[in-house]
Formats: C-alpha cells, structure tokens, sequence
C-alpha cells in the first residue's frame, strides 16, 4: 500500500521554501562559476595578448587583448595594456580612448596618465602637461620613486621642447632631492640643467658627482660646459681638462678648454694680475676689437651693402687712435681703456652680428666682461 504524506499547509511552505533555497545555492554555485570561468578566460587571453605583442605579434596580441577587455570590461589594467599596445603601434585614437576608461576608474593611476600624456603629445594636444603632472604625482605602486623619477626626466624633456624653461627647472629641482645619492641620475639632471639655463644649480651637482666619481669624464666634461657658460673659465678649463685625461676624443671638452684659456689670456681682468700687466692686456683688447671693426666693415664695403659708418662709431675710432698713442702704459686708465674696447666691441656687433671663429675667444672676453666673472 503506497505511502501517503498529508501535506499541510504549513509542510507545503517548508517544502517550498526548501526548494527554493536549493535553487537559490544551485543558482549561486553556477554563477560563482560562470563568473570565474570568465575571468580566467579574460585572463589567458590577457596573458597571450601581452606574449604576441612582445614576440612582435601587434595586430593577434590586439585581438586577444580586446577580446580579454570584452570578458573582463571597465578593468582598468587590461585597459591600459590594450591602449600600451595601441600607443606602441601608433593607433593613437583608439588608445585614448581605452586610456580615458582607465583613468575614469583610477584618475591617480600614473601608469595610465604617463601613457594618455604620451598620446596627448603625440597628437599635439593642449592637456598633454596635465596629464604629464598627474603621473608625475600619480600612485605608481611599490616602485613610486623610480617611476616618479623616471616621468619626471620626460615631463623636463617634454618642457624644454617647448621652450618653457623655467618650468623644467622647477622640475630639475625636484629631481636633484629625488635622485639622492645616485650620481648617474644627478650627471642626467645637472646636464637638463645646463640645457634648462641653470648652469648655476647644476655646478655644486657636479662638483659632488667628480668628488665622488674622479674617474667619470662625462661628468668632468659635463662641469665645464656648466663653469663656461657661467664664464668661470678657470674652473671650465680645469675640468675640461680632466676630462681629456680620460678621453681625449671629447670634442666639447677640446673646445671648452681652448675658448677659456684663450679668453683668459686675453682678460685683464682674469686672476691675479699686476697692473701693468692688466693694462697691456687692455691695451690688446682695444687693439683687438678695433681691429675686428675695421675687418669687418671692410668686409661690408666690399659687399656694396654696408651703411656708412655712425658718427659715433667715427668718434670712437679716433678716441682709440689717440688714446693708443699716448705713453707710457702707465698714463693709461684701465677702467677707460676697457669701457674703449667694449664700445668698440657693441659697434663691430652692430656692423656684423656673424662672428668669425678666430674671434671666439675675444668675444668670450667681452662676454665675461659684461657678466663680472673674474676668474
């Protein structure tokens, strides 16, 4: 006889009640599934994607990485493998856009906005410091300070394509703290520096660099190409010096330590010098600078399209004939004689802006004239 359950409403609730919490678990359970079946699918193809494209394989690295974002979507890492990928391959639209999702789901990600800045330089946009500062402060992970570091040499480079100074020095200063005692990166930022205009900043950089490193000639090369363009020629063309010791085919160190002892030479003004000595030597650079006037005026005469010569400059060419004709040395003022050779100097500039390679030298003697150096 075949077994009856009475079902009472109270059994038949418990029972449904029971099935559905046996449906809802089952349910649970193949999502649970579905969703880690699709990640890791989402996975693998982001692991193939990133193989074939470092094998050389863009367009199928591509496809397994759009397909990995298709299963795995708004995951901003995959996002900016995908638009890496892209901004490797030049597909510079379709990157920023893959870039903008992932910096809508992480704005601090400085992985995400060095890669949207390189677009944004690459296609020549406004926002491109923006997105440059905002890796530059971004969250890099672990390894902040050397990527820190590293957008920060590239946000300098970046300004200084762009003649914004001023700007990449700020940067440069920063850097010099982070860089530490790292003397590769302080030879990198102290040469940005000389290129940044702040010779100034990056002398003591360098002077720490040598003391550190004697043997290093970049980094002695380097320290004279900062004293010469601050017309410290002494300390340039000891350095320079140096530098040819350990490398005797650096052309820059070559040139440095020609101009600045030659300019020294002829400075009256240079070192320790007795006085007779500071007047012969301005004597010469009267003598030279006038020299250099009537050369190149001369020169413009036989061009046929050189203005006559001013009143003033007239003037002054008298003043030196006669100046020059008085003796002894001793009669001379020095203060006078080097106002004199100047005057001529701006004149010669005014006639003829070109300047001739045997004139470098004197011309450095102005230039450190006019910027006080004495050394």
């Amino acid at each position: 006889m075949p077994l009856r359950v009475r079902l009472t409403p109270a059994r038949t609730a418990a029972l449904v009640g029971l099935c559905l919490v046996l449906l809802s678990g089952l349910t649970a359970g193949l999502a649970r599934y579905y969703v880690g079946e699709r990640a890791a699918r989402a996975a693998s193809h982001l692991e193939r994607g990133r193989m074939l494209v470092r094998a050389g394989e863009v367009e199928r690295g591509l496809a397994e990485l759009r397909a990995s974002l298709a299963l795995n979507r708004g995951d901003p890492e995959t996002a900016l493998v995908l638009a890496t990928a892209l901004l490797e391959a030049n597909r510079l639209h379709e990157a920023e856009t893959y870039l903008d999702e992932a910096i809508a789901a992480d704005p601090t990600s400085g992985p995400a906005n060095l890669a949207r800045a390189r677009v944004a330089r690459a296609l020549g946009a406004d926002e491109t410091d923006t997105y440059y500062q905002r890796a530059y402060y971004g969250s890099w992970g672990l390894a902040t300070l050397p990527q820190r570091v590293t957008v920060g040499f590239e946000l300098v480079e970046y300004l200084l394509s762009r003649g914004e100074r001023d700007r990449a020095r700020g940067v440069l200063t920063q850097l010099a703290v982070d860089a530490g005692h790292d003397t590769g990166l302080l030879l990198r930022v102290a040469l940005l520096q000389i290129d940044a205009g702040a010779a100034s900043d990056a002398v003591p950089i360098l002077r720490d660099v040598v003391a550190r490193r004697p043997g290093d000639g970049p980094a002695w090369s380097a320290l004279a190409a900062a004293a010469f363009a601050l017309y410290e020629d002494q300390i340039a063309a000891r350095a320079a010096a140096q530098a040819l010791n350990l490398d005797k085919r650096d052309q820059q160190a070559q040139r440095i330590r020609r101009l600045a002892t030659a300019a020294l030479e002829q400075d009256p003004r240079a070192g320790r010098l007795g006085s007779r000595e500071r007047l012969r030597r301005a004597q010469h650079l009267v003598e030279g600078a006038a020299a250099a006037l009537d050369r190149c005026r001369t020169a413009s005469d036989s061009a046929g399209d050189a203005a006559a010569p001013s009143r003033d400059a007239e003037s002054t060419r008298r003043q030196v004939d006669r100046i020059m004709a008085t003796r002894p040395p001793a009669d001379l003022d020095l203060d006078d004689l080097i106002d004199l050779a100047t005057r001529l100097w701006a004149d010669r500039q005014d006639d003829c802006p070109v300047l001739e390679a045997d004139l470098e030298p004197l011309a450095r003697v102005f230039q450190r004239l006019a910027a006080g150096a004495t050394r």
